[in-house]
Parts: structure tokens; sequence; C-alpha cells
């Protein structure tokens, strides 16, 4: 394999497991979106 395509491979793995787990999750465990940006609404463990 070439250097530019262990690159790729890391950076696509990377981008998959970080922003499915921090960003897409979120849409999955927040109950009430209605809530975002009222005095009910608190932001996740890993955003605090």
């Amino acid at each position: 394999m070439k250097i530019i395509d262990i690159i790729l491979i890391a950076f696509f793995i990377f981008n998959f497991i970080f922003i499915c787990y921090l960003f897409d999750i979120e849409q999955i465990i927040v109950l009430d979106h209605s809530t975002y940006g009222t005095p009910a609404f608190s932001y996740s463990v890993w955003i605090k």
C-alpha cells in the first residue's frame, strides 16, 4: 500500500468512529429536541 492509502483509510476510520459516536448518537439519546436553548436542556456529558 502507498502511504496516501494508509492516510486515507485512517482518516475515514477515525471520522466514522468519532463523528458517529459524538454527533450522530446525539440524535438517538436526546429525547426532546424542542428544549434546545431552554433551561430544560442540558448538554451531554462529553460536551461539558
